[in-house]
């Protein structure tokens, strides 16, 4: 339903996430989106040429302040950029691109995110007193993110040395004894879904900070699911984007291969990649910022499920007393062990 303005008012429509429909923001009225779902990845030797206009359909912007790239749906009206708040967007007419192929639907609305952004950030650690007592004013936005979304199979080989200590008394005194092993291994796994950020004004780990996102609530890119949001633009390409997706699989793997030996000393790990396809996706995201004594903070929330990430004020005091506290009491046993072997 290619609905531009409420039939009964003349209103403006948006998505509504509570309703999971279009609802007019003047008289309530409802207007129900049919749900597709193929989800289809293309093999990455067959990369989509820039050749969809989607820019044609809708209408791109480019941030005066941050040159963050903004796309409105043609029914939209330009707003604030997201990633500064700034509200000047210069209109960019001849921008390239792909089109959507699936979206994750916002399913918490913004007095939702307000709600949980306070009680999320309170059970933040090292919270300045004045700040947990009273939270300063928020501005929050959403805008759907575009990520590339990757799967792809690893077999990798790896070898490494196991180094292990152990003290013993010999003679009344603590001695270390140290050996060495090697290993080696064979991991074949497959990955799915690795989502890869494509702006160049978010960073990687904050995309991670707010995982996981549940594609089983995705579906096929329709324009009514982003009325009333604005999308950030990708500015990179799906090749970088493959290449990041393969070294985030490479981490996973040296991780799982970590967490399953104990005292590694070194670690070697011959990957190769193999059947790798990928999609263009939209997320939905929540920016949340706010000022605390002149420094401006931006924190993200998962708009499918309200996890917060994102720097928060620390108590430069509060962490001191922790150092401190930590440090005698791993300290504090040490000197003991060693001034009863003088």
């Amino acid at each position: 339903m290619n609905v531009s303005e409420c039939e009964s008012c003349g209103g403006k429509i948006v998505f509504s996430p509570s309703n999971k429909a279009l609802k007019c923001v003047n008289c309530g009225n409802i207007y129900p989106i049919e749900y597709n779902k193929t989800e289809v990845k293309h093999p990455i030797e067959n990369i989509v040429a820039d050749t969809s206009k989607w820019s044609e359909q809708n209408r791109s912007y480019k941030c005066e302040n941050c040159g963050a790239q903004i796309t409105l749906n043609k029914y939209d009206i330009a707003g604030k950029c997201q990633y500064c708040n700034t509200s000047g967007l210069t209109p960019l007419k001849d921008l390239p691109g792909l089109k959507p192929e699936i979206i994750i639907p916002f399913k918490i609305d913004k007095e939702q995110a307000i709600n949980e952004f306070k009680t999320r950030i309170l059970k933040r650690n090292f919270l300045p007193t004045d700040f947990r007592k009273s939270i300063p004013k928020t501005d929050i936005g959403a805008t759907y993110i575009s990520s590339f979304t990757f799967e792809l199979n690893v077999y990798a080989k790896y070898r490494g040395t196991i180094c292990e200590s152990r003290t013993v008394r010999r003679n009344g005194r603590m001695e270390t004894i140290t050996t060495r092993r090697p290993f080696s291994g064979v991991v074949n796994r497959f990955f799915d879904n690795i989502l890869i950020e494509a702006s160049d004004k978010l960073e990687q780990s904050d995309i991670k900070a707010i995982l996981p996102y549940n594609f089983n609530e995705s579906y096929d890119y329709q324009d009514e699911f982003v009325k009333g949001y604005s999308v950030g633009y990708y500015n990179q390409t799906v090749e970088n984007a493959e290449q990041s997706a393969k070294k985030e699989a490479y981490f996973q793997i040296e991780s799982m291969i970590r967490s399953q030996y104990s005292s590694i000393e070194s670690l070697t790990i011959d990957p190769t990649y193999s059947n790798i396809k990928y999609n263009y996706a939209l997320l939905p995201v929540y920016f949340v910022k706010f000022d605390y004594k002149n420094k401006p903070y931006v924190n993200l929330i998962n708009g499918q499920t309200g996890k917060l990430g994102g720097k928060v004020p620390r108590s430069s005091a509060q962490i001191f007393a922790m150092v401190l506290f930590i440090i005698l009491v791993i300290g504090l046993p040490i000197l003991f062990i060693l001034f009863s072997n003088l």
